[in-house]
């Protein structure tokens, strides 16, 4: 519950945007009294920090359709849980921008939560994907192969390295050090930038089970 004050309190800080604001996904948190059936009794301490946060209007409950508990704790029947843990709110500019959205929540017979798929955003996937193409040509025409320039910078320091400690009195081999260890030392700022991303791109592809993402520099 500690944890949760702190997400409403920087939900809060955002104050309202002038711009389109869609938050959706696993809030772990109750709204009203009839959002669990089964186990504990909802309290009113259970729902006042989520309330709060709606009575400041930054957003509003989205249309949804389907499932309204969105995860169980797939009991035997009569110690069966379910609560509405999973929600979408929307803004006004939202519905301004798109006002034929809407979101469903439909059970998967994997996980122990419902899983939710959006309608009337055919527009905006199209631009997604647009913009995917346009990101794809700059990786490729901008950014290059990170990976492969990192090795190739980290083999020209070695070599210049090594030639140095071979003839350590020669001044050229000493410039040639500096030089290719700035050209090093960039390429692994670059590199781990990559690697941090990537670590996100695999959490959100696998979850829970790339919990650890590392590779020796």
């Amino acid at each position: 519950m500690g944890e949760r004050k702190k997400l409403w309190d920087k939900l809060a800080s955002i104050g309202h945007l002038k711009n389109p604001w869609i938050i959706f996904g696993d809030f772990n948190a109750m709204f009203s009294f009839q959002d669990r059936n089964g186990g504990r009794q909802i309290l009113a301490k259970d729902i006042t920090d989520a309330q709060n946060w709606l009575a400041l209007g930054q957003v509003d409950d989205f249309k949804c359709s389907g499932a309204h508990f969105t995860w169980s704790n797939k009991h035997d029947v009569g110690d069966r849980i379910f609560s509405k843990l999973d929600r979408v709110f929307t803004n006004d500019y939202w519905l301004d921008t798109f006002p034929k959205s809407e979101a469903c929540f439909k059970w998967d017979y994997v996980s122990d939560h419902s899983y939710c798929s959006g309608g009337g955003l055919t527009k905006t996937v199209q631009k997604l994907l647009r913009v995917k193409h346009v990101l794809k040509r700059f990786n490729r025409e901008v950014v290059g192969d990170i990976v492969l320039d990192y090795k190739l910078a980290k083999e020209e320091f070695n070599k210049a390295q090594e030639a140095l400690a071979s003839n350590p009195s020669d001044y050229t081999l000493h410039q040639v050090v500096i030089q290719t260890q700035q050209e090093f030392s960039d390429m692994l700022s670059r590199y781990s930038s990559f690697l941090k991303q990537q670590s996100k791109v695999n959490w959100v592809n696998f979850s829970d089970e790339n919990s650890r993402y590392s590779m020796l520099l």
